[in-house]
Formats: structure tokens, C-alpha cells, sequence
């Protein structure tokens, strides 16, 4: 869940580092993006079973945590990986 801080005018994502404390149900799940695949080749709720599922099918790729319920979008423009661009987004 994001919350809004209203005087900073700026949104806080929960990350695996920092939960959201709002959201008891808040979790955190390990999506395997294979090389070359054109969607991802596995969902995993740790690390530790998304490396050990890609070394046993001897994949190659890019293990990415993800909090659930938080889009990726808003996660980077949270977190300063990413900025709007003026007008970019207005249509969102």
C-alpha cells in the first residue's frame, strides 16, 4: 500500500528493507525474468528458491524483488529511480 505524506507531497513504497507498517498482508515476491524471454519464467516468494529453480533448469537471467501491490511505476518515481517528465504523465 502506498502512503502519502502529505507534507512532503511525497509517496512511501514499501521495499523488502522497509514494509509498509499499514499493511499487515504487505509481502514482498521474486519474479525470474529469463534471458531472452518475452515474459517472466517464474514467481517465487524468496530469493533463495528463485536461484536455486533457475540453477536447476540451468536458466540465466534477472532475479528482481517486487513488493505486492505496489506498481513498478510508482515504486521508482518513490523511490528518485525515476522522474516525470513535464506533461509525460498527465494523461495518468
Amino acid at each position: 500500500m502506498l502512503a502519502r505524506n502529505a507534507r512532503r507531497n511525497t509517496l512511501t513504497v514499501p521495499t523488502p528493507n522497509n514494509p509498509d507498517p499499514h499493511d499487515a498482508a504487505a509481502s514482498t515476491v521474486w519474479v525470474l525474468h529469463g534471458s531472452n524471454a518475452r515474459f517472466a519464467s517464474g514467481v517465487f516468494r524468496s530469493r533463495a528458491d528463485g536461484l536455486a529453480w533457475a540453477e536447476r533448469h540451468r536458466l540465466s537471467g534477472t532475479l528482481s524483488a517486487y513488493p505486492v501491490g505496489v506498481g513498478c511505476y510508482d515504486q521508482a518515481v518513490a523511490a528518485g529511480s525515476f522522474r516525470r517528465q513535464c506533461g509525460a504523465s498527465a494523461g495518468r
